[in-house]
């Protein structure tokens, strides 16, 4: 079995941060840079082959919001587990790789644990291939997907109740 768990602690409601994840355009952002057309290409040509990557070079940037329900499909990602607010899954079938992977939120006090995990049940030897040399780039961009989601939360007051007042000129 292949196991990989992050977590962050989010000051904000396990609701305000499923939401924020159940609206956003790229369900794992990491750095803005990464979705420009050459390196998205490559991106998911690591990810799901050459096929899939050059079915995304021909893609339109993203709407503002994008909402999936359970079955539907965002590249080689399947939403699998959709429970408000507390479990956002994805299964992932590609060429290199088949996994479970998304976020779980627990809440106490008013603050979040916000994990995302990876599970590979039954990894073949080319998995574990794979995994080994892509593990290190994994960790860096699941931390970065965390801290993005909390940056937004916590920085840009999207939940309600904590939007700053601007003081009238």
């Amino acid at each position: 079995m292949i196991q990989d768990k992050r977590q962050i602690q989010i000051k904000a409601p396990s609701h305000a941060i499923f939401d924020l994840i159940d609206r956003m355009p790229n369900k794992f952002p990491v750095y803005r840079f990464l979705e420009a057309k050459p390196l998205f290409f490559i991106r998911i040509l690591l990810v799901d082959g050459l096929s899939s990557a050059w079915a995304a070079a021909n893609l339109r940037r993203p709407d503002d919001v994008l909402k999936l329900n359970v079955g539907d499909t965002m590249g080689p990602f399947t939403l699998t587990g959709f429970e408000r607010p507390m479990k956002y899954w994805f299964s992932l079938k590609s060429v290199f790789f088949d996994c479970q992977t998304g976020y779980s939120l627990h809440s106490h006090d008013g603050v979040t644990e916000l994990s995302f995990d990876l599970i590979a049940e039954n990894p073949t030897f080319k998995e574990r291939i794979w995994w080994f040399i892509f593990k290190p780039f994994h960790g860096l961009f699941a931390n970065k997907v965390l801290h993005v989601i909390k940056e937004k939360i916590e920085h840009n007051h999207v939940f309600q109740g904590t939007r700053k007042k601007r003081a009238r000129p």
